[in-house]
Order: structure tokens, then C-alpha cells, then sequence
């Protein structure tokens, strides 16, 4: 059975003409480390989750069809008075944990609608740059079958409840993933489980490649109903085929091929390339490169 999208074999993914060839980890950014210590704050939060000022928030987690468990498990918080940047305001937030000690974490407000939504973080010059989420220490963690990878926190916490190793880059920025896995290269294989949708999907090719050139044995899907975009609507929509789905993925993570380092061309869409992709020495060379022909 297809457990979702797949890419094509021996098909590279490109969108611009390279003038070199480059292994994928090559140019990584330079990552400022986390180091701030926010653990007693993280505490508060997740206190104050399951006391009567979260009710609101618990209700849209609950609503999200994550568990008590899994949220006490990943020490999951609320802060009635967050300040937004961006917004120039507070609003009540869900407080995300990124990891077991404390040196970072993620906000969110309560809203439902996509153009109401507001996101939060601490500021770069304080705790760094943001790092993979793993409250639950996945990347480490040799005992799991699979380590699952995705796109938003709230999707790496469904799959978690159902029993997998996962965790969530915060967007698509590659840089981070980057990183994490030279550091921690995982033992057994991974399952980039990509957004179904377009950006999503010409994400995950580019993350392909970088796995491959980083040697990472792993495999690409998507949730297999298009009128799901990622893991969390599956598992509030479906849960018993979500976890069946996710049971799959495992299944067909084993039975990957072990990649071979290889060099991997350097190519890059401008027009739809992230903040982290301009903090790498790649895409400035890319324009140098493609500046040099019309010089």
C-alpha cells in the first residue's frame, strides 16, 4: 500500500542551472548555541496549563486531539500575557519546549484562523538560533524503530502520541536540520514527513537530497488523503488510520536503501527561498556564480 507521496527515483529536483557541485552540508550555517536557561519559566508555563487561567488553551490542544499525557510529557505550557513582536501586544499563548533542558522554546496564540495566527520566539541575541524541536529527546533516542521528521511542532507531538520517535524543524529552513543531523547522525532511518501541499512537497525534495548527501538512509511521504494537509489534521480526523499510516512508515523506513554520500549540485529557487537559506554561504555563492555570467 502507498503510505503517501513519494519522489521519483534518480530525479533531481532543481530549478535554476548550477555552476558547481557541493556536498549538501557543505555550506551550513554557523548556528549561535542555545545556552539561556528558561527551564523555570518553561515550569510556569506548564503549571499553569492545567490551572484555571489555561483552560482556554488546554480546550484548543484538547481540541487538536493531543493528550494530557503527551502535553505533560513535553512539558507543553500556557502564558496568559505573551508579547507578540510582531503584533506589538500580549495575547494568551501556548508555550512550546524545544528540548529536555530548558534553553529554548516556541509561543503561539489560541487562534483557529490561519490569518489570525501569531507566533513567538526569544530573541536571537538572548537564546540563539532556533533549534530543532525535540522535547522528548527523539534524536538520541537509538531505541526507536524511526525517527520521524516534520514541518510543525504540533504534527512532531501528534506522532509522538502515537507512540514514535519525531521531531519538528519550525517551518522549512534546512539549515537547522542540517545541523542537528551532523551532530546526531541518526542510527536508524528517518521518515521526512512532509505538509501536503506545494511548498511542503518542493520542500521535502530538497531535504532528500541533503539526506542523501549526508548519507542518512530515509524515505519521503505525506499523509495519503489529500484533504489532509500534515499529521496533526490526520490524527484529528482519523486516528486509528493515522497511527496505521504511521505504523507503514516505519515499515518501509526499514527497508530503505543506505544511501551514498554524494556530491549534491548546488542549485536554488530565489523566489521561493527562506530567511535560512540566506544565512548560508550557498546561495551566496549561487549569486556570485550566476552574477559572473552577465559581468
Amino acid at each position: 500500500q502507498d503510505a503517501g507521496w513519494k519522489p521519483e527515483p534518480d530525479k533531481h529536483y532543481h530549478s535554476a542551472p548550477a555552476r558547481r557541485s557541493v556536498p549538501a552540508h557543505a555550506h551550513a550555517p554557523e548556528r549561535k548555541p542555545n545556552t539561556h536557561d528558561y527551564s523555570e519559566y518553561i515550569s510556569k508555563c506548564a503549571v499553569a496549563l492545567f490551572g484555571q487561567s489555561g483552560s482556554a488553551a488546554l480546550k484548543y490542544l484538547h481540541d487538536r486531539a493531543l493528550t494530557d499525557e503527551v502535553l505533560s510529557k513535553a512539558r507543553v505550557g500556557f502564558d496568559e500575557r505573551f508579547f507578540f513582536v510582531h503584533l506589538h501586544k500580549e495575547e494568551p499563548a501556548i508555550i512550546l519546549p524545544y528540548n529536555a533542558e530548558g534553553t529554548y522554546y516556541g509561543a503561539r496564540n489560541l487562534e483557529t484562523e490561519k490569518e489570525s495566527r501569531a507566533y513567538g520566539k526569544p530573541r536571537i541575541e538572548d537564546a540563539g538560533d532556533e533549534p530543532i524541536f525535540d522535547p522528548l529527546g527523539a534524536l538520541t533516542d537509538d531505541s526507536a524503530p524511526a525517527l520521524f521528521v516534520c514541518e510543525g511542532q504540533i504534527d512532531a507531538l501528534s506522532i509522538a502520541q502515537c507512540g514514535h520517535a519525531a521531531v519538528a524543524i519550525g517551518g522549512t529552513g534546512a539549515g537547522k536540520l542540517t545541523a542537528a543531523l551532523t551532530q546526531n547522525k541518526p542510527s536508524r532511518p528517518l521518515v521526512y514527513l512532509a505538509d501536503n501541499d506545494e511548498p511542503g512537497i518542493r520542500f521535502a525534495k530538497r531535504v532528500s537530497e541533503e539526506l542523501a548527501a549526508l548519507g542518512i538512509r530515509h524515505i519521503i511521504r505525506t499523509v495519503p488523503d489529500a484533504n489532509f494537509k500534515d499529521a496533526n489534521d490526520y490524527l484529528k480526523a482519523a486516528p486509528e488510520a493515522f497511527a496505521q499510516f504511521l505504523n507503514q512508515c516505519v515499515e518501509d523506513a526499514q527497508e530503505a536503501p543506505e544511501p551514498e554520500p554524494r556530491e549534491q549540485e548546488l542549485t536554488f529557487d530565489l523566489s521561493s527561498a527562506t530567511a535560512e537559506d540566506f544565512r548560508t554561504r550557498a546561495v551566496y555563492e549561487w549569486i556570485v556564480d550566476s552574477a559572473d555570467e552577465f559581468t
